[in-house]
């Protein structure tokens, strides 16, 4: 019998970027920002309880829970695999809004609980990002790398498929095997009692506006030192040790996303409106998430390519990966350069 996961049969709650506080709730705002953490935590929350047991529920098998693990992972992949990528996506993205939470409130909780559950939550999105990182090199990155001649790029692509097919079964069993739900279910409980025997806290609005500067002066510190990274001296440096440009702008696109989810979930509580500054945190990390995602691309690649493709191939496609990541590296930066003065609350 056919295992019914929760949510299964039903969407999940919201998309990641609208996870704020409704317009009845704009009240929370007045509240100690104590009091605020579970109802700002919950619907995070559920889109990642829903979106987890979905994913698990995917690749099931008639069989029962286990039997992909027996089966052919690839023929249990492709169920539903239109509807794989997206739920993974809004999986990771609600992990990464409630560690950006969870360290904004860093200062109210008890010493360590932040840094713990953050960890906590940092492994349960790694559960996915083989799936993920797999899913954008095969639909958003191929076409910028795949042969113009069809019977050459259709192998290297059914190959590409056939690997998202089986990080995204790999994905399912791992999902089944650390019970994302039982983990969030016992943060979500963690936070209500913790939120309950407190009785004072700053207003959430004031705590809120402090966070963001703090979380603003940290991204400043990073796009000053990811746009001195566009000086010949200093790519050249960066060039001889390891790649230390290409992590520079790594850190200041996790920057960008704190600010960006923070703001979003701190909305109702900002006396401005949120909505123009989204818009250039979007762009931002539009021209960074490029630059990473092809750098991951070719990371990815390295240790696979002899078994996706041949020699003269795996040169060709490894060179305009290459190509394309100097010039989105490039882009990312000039985007810094222009919007450094704009970083602020």
């Amino acid at each position: 019998m056919r295992m019914v996961y929760a949510d299964q049969m039903v969407g999940c709650p919201r998309e990641p970027d609208d996870m704020t506080l409704s317009s009845s709730d704009r009240h929370t705002a007045d509240m100690p920002a104590h009091a605020a953490l579970p109802r700002l935590a919950a619907p995070l929350l559920d889109e990642a309880i829903c979106c987890a047991g979905r994913v698990a529920a995917a690749g099931e098998p008639d069989g029962g829970p286990n039997s992909a693990v027996d089966g052919n992972a690839d023929s249990h992949a492709d169920s539903n695999a239109n509807a794989d990528p997206e739920l993974i996506h809004r999986y990771r993205v609600s992990l990464r809004q409630l560690r950006c939470l969870l360290w904004a409130y860093a200062p109210l909780l008890p010493a360590g609980m932040a840094h713990a559950w953050r960890t906590r939550l940092g492994t349960l999105a790694d559960l996915a990002g083989p799936a993920r990182e797999w899913a954008v090199l095969a639909t958003e990155l191929a076409p910028h790398f795949l042969p113009e001649d069809p019977a050459r790029a259709q192998p290297l692509l059914r190959a590409l498929e056939q690997q998202v097919a089986r990080e995204t079964a790999a994905c399912r069993r791992a999902m089944r095997d650390a019970a994302p739900a039982a983990v969030l279910s016992s943060l979500r409980a963690t936070l209500a009692d913790w939120s309950a025997v407190q009785d004072r806290s700053p207003p959430l609005d004031a705590f809120a506006r402090q966070r963001l500067r703090d979380a603003y002066r940290i991204l400043r510190q990073r796009a000053a030192r990811a746009a001195a990274d566009a000086d010949a001296e200093a790519v050249a440096k960066a060039a001889a040790q390891a790649d230390t440009g290409t992590r520079t702008l790594h850190r200041t696109r996790i920057a960008i996303k704190r600010v960006h989810y923070l703001t979003v979930l701190f909305a109702p509580a900002l006396a401005r409106p949120a909505a123009r500054r989204v818009k250039s945190l979007r762009r931002l990390q539009l021209h960074l998430g490029r630059a990473n995602d092809t750098t991951v691309a070719l990371m990815l690649l390295d240790p696979s390519a002899p078994r996706l493709c041949g020699r003269h191939l795996r040169r060709l496609v490894r060179g305009r990966l290459s190509c394309l990541n100097s010039r989105y590296e490039a882009q990312a930066r000039r985007a810094l350069a222009r919007a450094r003065k704009r970083l602020k609350p």
